[in-house]
């Protein structure tokens, strides 16, 4: 899918909704923990801690993975 501009995002109810990518990239998502997990094919950014990787040797490798048309941050 990805080849085609396409990804799958997985719904509440276990089904799966393809997407043109590009809405994917770009749409705004909330902050979700496990109050507030997210619903549905909602976007949202997680914040996972690193408890065996350090964050620097972490880092270069998730850069590589952002394409050019990626939205996102590697912080």
């Amino acid at each position: 899918l990805d080849l085609y501009g396409y990804s799958v995002i997985t719904l509440d109810n276990g089904f799966l909704k393809v997407v043109r990518s590009a809405n994917v990239k770009t749409s705004p998502g909330m902050i979700a923990d496990s109050s507030r997990p997210g619903v549905g094919d909602e976007l949202v950014t997680r914040i996972v801690p690193l408890e065996i990787v350090p964050a620097r040797d972490l880092a270069p490798l998730l850069r590589q993975m952002l394409d050019a048309g990626s939205v996102g941050n590697v912080v």
